[in-house]
């Protein structure tokens, strides 16, 4: 597995996440050239809970685990994100804090959009954003 990510992949992984699909192209071009990809092993983690929301994600390859761990330590699985799907939307509109942890289930690559590159895009195309 390696983190070489090919341009049509970068733009399917933005096509896929509903919060980008119906941005023009020139705009998910501009993005596309902003996705870094990023490597981790099993069981690393990509986020947890509390961190600054300050990037959304898209799988290329691999799983990741979205959960929580409540009080005594049990833990609860939300779900889990595979190739083609996106996680992190929502905070990184807002601003706020992960609500929840998210780790790798296996050896994967995600493509990491920045909150900073992101939002100008979003705010020169406001009914896309809608």
């Amino acid at each position: 597995m390696t983190t070489a990510v090919s341009h049509a992949q970068k733009m399917t992984a933005l096509r896929c996440s509903f919060l980008l699909e119906r941005l023009p192209e020139p705009d998910l071009e501009q993005l596309a050239a902003r996705l870094v990809p990023r490597r981790f092993a099993p069981g690393q983690a990509i986020f947890a809970r509390g961190d600054p929301g300050s990037s959304m994600m898209a799988v290329v390859d691999g799983r990741v685990r979205i959960g929580l761990t409540a009080a005594g330590g049990r833990e609860l699985l939300l779900g889990i994100v595979g190739p083609g799907e996106v996680f992190g939307e929502l905070t990184v509109l807002d601003g706020k804090a992960r609500s929840a942890d998210a780790s790798a289930l296996g050896a994967c690559v995600v493509l990491s959009l920045d909150r900073r590159d992101l939002l100008p895009v979003l705010r020169r195309s406001p009914d896309a954003a809608i």
